[in-house]
């Protein structure tokens, strides 16, 4: 008993800033019961409760989701275990950051309104798989942290965290592969750099975590293996032989989504190219529908000719290559818009973010999607998360403008309390966005949601040094 309540008594902290996110993320999740559901979230549901699970999404992703319905066959089920991830997660980082008592408080309070904020609570309670993505990516961020605090001295079972998180991130997001191949060739530099290549003992230590990558990732390619080719035979079965010519790869799609740009820059005017283009959809239309910002406009199409495209997929694409060369400002323009949700800070004020799954302007909201246990307390929140998208505040829901924020904090931090090593901190975040610029598909802030989570735990060390900021030393009198 003794020896409990020294746990208890050393990890305090720990277990507070770990329980306010929790119960606060408890008290909404039952204001918005059984808790939001998204496009995405319903699909993955769906293919848990069929059995019939898809590459649509990241297989462990649906997988893990199946696991959880086998203890309780209820998205409740998945969205507790979000909370108590990002509870931990969040706790844990806070235990990282060693302070005076009074500071102490600090962090209890900032955690208890950061957690009331809609953007943090309501994520929490949203099935999207995106969502405990980011929460990995943030740990692994905290794991940098702490890696700066020890020098890089990690025990052996911290190498062993970074190959699960590693194999989680990757489990969770089909753009997740160059974020942990940008993060293993960010480690092979710092290991040079460092000398520590060399140390037998220390590369013992790291092969382990890249063991533990390896050994996950193969564990779960057997029910892998099987649950696809099993879908794979169901979906066929259930689709004319018409359908599936007609389906269209979202390579392809891709493709048409930027060959739209110029069609509607009129850049196409090479009559072969013309016929060719004209049999996949008329110009008009092909005008029309073409959004630098979404690329569903083209996927969702029903008036394209699928089969057409997949049986000439080469000839478009070289089309699609010979007008680039041309006209390469088209695609510079097409990319600063489809790209904004991860490079302008003012992105709201020419495109579009999708924020959450519902619309200000929605007469339903969440009533639709939701039977709340305490309707007054709800409606209440309504109104806070409703006002924080009115301007000024939603351009705050701008990842964009979190990012740079975040990277303004972190030189400060360096400059005045920690030492360049402090970048290290957005690591994720920022390998997450150069992972998204070559393919972002939507405005969709769930995307870069890390932004968000990376930017709270900045600004709480920003807050807890900011006499080591902010105030100047006395010079000693001689």
């Amino acid at each position: 008993m003794k020896r409990i309540i020294n746990v208890i008594n050393n990890n305090k902290y720990f277990i507070i800033n770990s329980i306010i996110p929790f119960i606060v993320f408890l008290i909404i999740f039952l204001l918005y019961y059984p808790g939001i559901v998204s496009y995405d979230g319903a699909n993955q549901w769906q293919q848990v409760q069929t059995g019939i699970i898809s590459d649509s999404h990241p297989f462990f992703s649906t997988f893990f989701m199946y696991i959880l319905s086998k203890i309780h066959n209820s998205i409740g089920i998945v969205l507790l275990f979000q909370m108590c991830v990002f509870s931990l997660f969040w706790g844990y980082f806070c235990s990282l950051i060693k302070t005076n008592t009074k500071m102490e408080i600090v962090k209890i309070v900032f955690t208890f309104l950061i957690s009331l904020l809609p953007i943090i609570s309501l994520y929490s309670i949203t099935l999207w798989k995106d969502i405990l993505y980011t929460y990995y990516l943030f740990m692994l961020g905290v794991m940098l942290f702490k890696g700066i605090k020890i020098d890089f001295n990690y025990k052996i079972y911290d190498y062993i965290i970074f190959g699960i998180l590693l194999f989680l991130i990757n489990s969770y997001r089909h753009n997740a592969i160059v974020v942990v191949a940008l993060f293993s060739l960010l480690i092979f530099i710092m290991l040079i750099k460092s000398k520590r290549i060399k140390d037998i003992k220390y590369m013992k230590n790291v092969f382990l975590g890249v063991a533990t990558f390896i050994i996950l990732t193969i564990i779960i390619s057997i029910p892998k293996s099987y649950y696809l080719s099993k879908s794979t035979k169901i979906n066929n079965s259930k689709q004319t032989k018409e359908e599936l010519e007609s389906k269209v790869p979202l390579k392809t799609n891709y493709v048409l989504w930027m060959l739209a740009a110029h069609i509607k820059d009129g850049n196409i005017t090479d009559k072969k190219d013309v016929k060719i283009l004209r049999n996949v959809l008329d110009f008009k239309t092909w005008k029309e529908i073409y959004n630098p910002y979404l690329i569903n406009t083209i996927t969702a199409s029903d008036k394209i000719n699928g089969k057409y495209v997949n049986n000439n997929s080469d000839k478009i694409f070289n089309i699609f290559i010979k007008n680039t060369i041309r006209h390469p400002g088209t695609i510079i323009i097409h990319y600063l818009k489809s790209d904004a949700l991860l490079i302008n800070p003012v992105s709201q004020k020419y495109g579009y973010i999708y924020i959450y799954n519902f619309s200000e302007y929605d007469p339903y909201g969440f009533d639709a999607i939701t039977s709340s246990k305490n309707r007054y307390l709800q409606k209440k929140y309504d109104v806070l998360i409703n006002y924080s998208m009115r301007s000024p505040f939603k351009y705050l829901y701008q990842p964009a403008f979190m990012l740079y924020l975040s990277i303004i904090l972190l030189i400060i931090l360096s400059k005045k309390v920690y030492n360049k090593k402090i970048y290290l901190f957005a690591v994720p975040m920022i390998f997450n966005t150069a992972s998204l610029l070559p393919i972002n598909l939507a405005q969709d802030l769930r995307y870069v949601y890390i932004n968000f989570i990376t930017f709270f735990a900045i600004l709480l060390l920003f807050v807890i040094n900011y006499k080591k900021i902010f105030v100047k030393k006395k010079k000693k009198m001689k």
